[in-house]
């Protein structure tokens, strides 16, 4: 059974699983906000882009509609790479 030691103080616990020791950051919500303060736009853009992501693949409606999309074989339901490079913009 692992051991766990806390630094309240610290916001981490440590969780002693044999030879490894994991340490395991705590922050409240307030202190998430704090530190995405502090990234750079681009940092943020890619927080975002994760945050975006996660919920929607968690989403069960949502991979359903995405895997029918992926599984479509009709060419017209299809773009080319340089074609969805200039819809975005890339």
């Amino acid at each position: 059974m692992p051991s766990h030691e806390s630094d309240a103080s610290a916001g981490t616990i440590a969780v002693d699983h044999g030879s490894i020791i994991l340490m395991v950051i705590s922050m409240s919500l307030a202190e998430l906000k704090s530190e995405v303060d502090r990234l750079s736009p681009e940092e943020r853009r890619q927080l975002t882009a994760y945050l975006v992501t996660r919920d929607r693949m968690l989403d069960p409606a949502f991979r359903q509609k995405l895997t029918c999309k992926i599984d479509d074989k009709s060419l017209e339901n299809w773009v080319s790479l340089e074609e969805a490079e200039k819809r975005l913009l890339l």
